[in-house]
């Protein structure tokens, strides 16, 4: 979910949607309900998370990251890739983020580089296996970045980890394998 010129837009996962409610309405609106085909249907799978930027939302969907011009009606391919099941998108520095939830991994695309769609292995295996070590993540569901750090919900090994690039390495911010408490965390 997020807040963007005065609407909450929601990821309505189960039922293939994104919806947006202004604050004070009754209902929400359907905002979007996937990419149009020829034969008259729509199509969304599984969205997870949204990003405005620059005038358009991209939409993490299923294995694929789309595009929609802001009130628009249709959305187009904008990378696909290797991607296994994107959780989270984010823009920082130049760049977009894609936590890929289904291969383990954070990729990098830069916008400059769509068209020929190239993205790289940014943190986390470039395999897409799950693993536990301090570079490895499994099943990540989220992710902030806050002074340059990204944080990362790292869920199957229950904990946060804090990682700045370009360290090889992230530190457990919160949970399994923290040395700062009681932080006992399951499926962050």
């Amino acid at each position: 979910m997020l807040f963007h010129e005065g609407a909450f837009y929601i990821t309505d996962t189960a039922n293939n949607r994104i919806l947006r409610l202004v604050p004070g309405a009754k209902e929400a609106t359907i905002y979007f309900a996937g990419i149009l085909y020829m034969d008259g249907r729509r199509e969304l799978l599984c969205p997870s998370s949204m990003l405005f930027h620059e005038g358009a939302i991209y939409i993490a969907d299923h294995s694929r990251i789309l595009r929609l011009e802001h009130r628009e009606d249709t959305a187009s391919l904008y990378f696909k890739g290797e991607l296994k099941h994107p959780s989270s998108i984010l823009f920082h520095d130049g760049a977009f983020y894609i936590l890929d939830q289904g291969g383990n991994r954070i990729w990098q695309l830069r916008p400059e580089e769509k068209e020929e769609k190239r993205a790289s292995v940014y943190f986390g295996n470039k395999d897409g296996y799950a693993g536990s070590g301090l570079d490895e993540l499994s099943r990540p569901s989220s992710m902030v970045i806050q002074d340059g750090a990204f944080y990362i919900a790292d869920t199957g090994n229950q904990r946060i980890l804090r990682w700045s690039p370009p360290a090889d390495f992230a530190t457990v911010f919160m949970g399994r394998g923290c040395r700062c408490g009681d932080h006992r965390l399951f499926e962050p």
